[in-house]
């Protein structure tokens, strides 16, 4: 009983009120009304309207525009994968991507997707490694200006392919992201052609990459996608595509066949 009195300073009940609106969320119950929820977790309308509208702008709730019916969101989906899936992929991929950093002192990493969900789940850095650092995390900018989020992108069906290009906001992260639809598609049809995709200080200056994507060889479903990043100061996207784009390729060749294995 002390303990839990000397804890309670550092109790939010906040955080715990929305933990207890993410838990109404079940396989039997998907979707609930605002109304639903105030009730369920004894709150009133107002207080459950300003959680829930923060959890929606976080990406860990979806509202639905007509309905008003609230449901999970992809930050969700992030973390389940994060939990469920993340330790397996990172750790199929560990040695062989292990292994090509050791070997070319590259900085490489790796990458789950699901679901318009793309969450790094490896990163080994090069020695002496200038490329900046990013957390292990998912964002938007993600899909359309990193190797890693292109390869993915245009490895999907084409109607997915199209609707999920439709939802991005292509905001632009320097003056050479690519902030046009019909040319983002048009560099994803390349990305397809040659088989990997390039990253020419789109998502931040001074940092280019190569990235591949990670199949499922029995279905031919995209899973993610391994990449190698490289500073700008100290190379030419020319040179990266010369010198390290076939290693790459066979890089997510190997994982490929490794967690089509596994599945």
């Amino acid at each position: 009983m002390g303990n839990k009195k000397r804890n309670l300073g550092y109790y939010s009940v906040s955080l715990a009120k929305g933990l207890s609106i993410l838990r109404l969320f079940s396989r039997d119950r998907s979707s609930w009304n605002l109304t639903q929820i105030a009730r369920s977790i004894s709150i009133n309308k107002t207080s459950a309207f300003r959680f829930v509208n923060t959890l929606v702008q976080l990406g860990y709730l979806r509202k639905h525009p007509q309905t008003k019916l609230i449901s999970l969101g992809p930050q969700v989906v992030g973390l389940a994968l994060a939990f469920s899936q993340t330790e397996n992929l990172s750790e199929i991929g560990k040695p062989f991507i292990d292994e090509v950093s050791e070997t070319y002192n590259l900085t490489v990493e790796l990458a789950l997707y699901q679901e318009d969900v793309l969450v790094v789940v490896y990163r080994r850095e090069a020695r002496d490694a200038l490329v900046p650092r990013f957390p292990v995390t998912r964002t938007t900018e993600r899909f359309y200006c990193t190797s890693l989020g292109k390869a993915v992108l245009a490895h999907l069906p084409a109607d997915e392919l199209k609707s999920t290009v439709e939802k991005l906001s292509l905001v632009p992260k320097t003056r050479y992201t690519i902030v046009n639809k019909s040319k983002l598609l048009a560099d994803l049809q390349k990305t397809r052609e040659r088989g990997y995709a390039l990253n020419n200080e789109e998502w931040v200056l001074g940092l280019a990459a190569v990235g591949a994507p990670i199949i499922n060889l029995n279905t031919n479903k995209i899973i993610g996608a391994v990449c190698f990043d490289f500073s700008k100061s100290h190379t030419s996207i020319k040179m990266i595509e010369e010198k390290y784009a076939e290693l790459l390729l066979k890089l997510g060749r190997d994982i490929s066949q490794a967690v089509t294995i596994q599945l």
